[in-house]
C-alpha cells in the first residue's frame, strides 16, 4: 500500500510539471495589468472615438490600443495618454473651427485625472465634457507615472 501511495504522489507531481510546461501562458494571464494606453481615432471627424487597453508593459498596452483603433476602422489614430498604476481621463470641448479639441491626462486617482483633464480643456475651450475615465490595476505601494508619447 505504501508503494502505491508513493507511486501516486510521483504521478501527481509529474502531471503538475507537465501542465506547467505545456501551458506557460496560464500564469502570465493572471499578472496584474498596471499599464494602460488610450488611443483616439477619427479626430478630424468631430466626435473622437476612444480605444483603451491595459497590459503588463507600456509597449504592449500602447500597441494593443493602437491595434484596436486601426481594426475598428478609425482614421488618424493618435496616442492620447498612457499610465502606469493609475487612472487616465479624456475630455473634449468646443472652440472655433471644424475640429473639437480634446485633452487626455493621468493621475494616481480618478478625481486627479478628471480634474487635470478638465482644467487643461477649460484653459483653451468651452463646453468641456469628460468623455472617459479608465483605471489600470493599482498597487498603493507602487509609484504612478504616465505620459503622452
Amino acid at each position: 500500500m505504501r508503494r502505491l501511495s508513493v507511486l501516486l504522489a510521483c504521478v501527481a507531481m509529474a502531471l503538475t510539471l507537465i501542465a506547467i510546461i505545456v501551458v506557460p501562458g496560464a500564469s502570465a494571464a493572471s499578472k496584474p495589468q498596471y499599464y494602460g494606453a488610450l488611443y483616439i481615432g477619427d479626430v478630424s471627424q468631430g466626435e473622437s472615438k476612444l480605444y483603451w487597453k491595459t497590459r503588463t508593459s507600456k509597449a504592449s498596452a500602447k500597441q494593443a490600443a493602437l491595434n484596436t483603433c486601426q481594426q475598428k476602422g478609425a482614421t488618424n489614430c493618435q496616442l492620447g495618454v498612457w499610465v502606469y498604476n493609475g487612472w487616465a481621463a479624456f475630455a473634449q470641448g468646443q472652440s472655433p473651427g471644424p475640429v473639437s479639441p480634446w485633452w487626455a491626462n493621468w493621475d494616481r486617482t480618478d478625481q486627479g485625472a478628471s480634474q487635470a483633464t478638465l482644467t487643461a480643456c477649460q484653459a483653451d475651450a468651452t463646453d468641456c465634457r469628460l468623455l472617459g475615465l479608465w483605471q489600470t490595476a493599482f498597487d498603493p505601494k507602487k509609484k504612478t507615472t504616465g505620459g503622452f508619447k
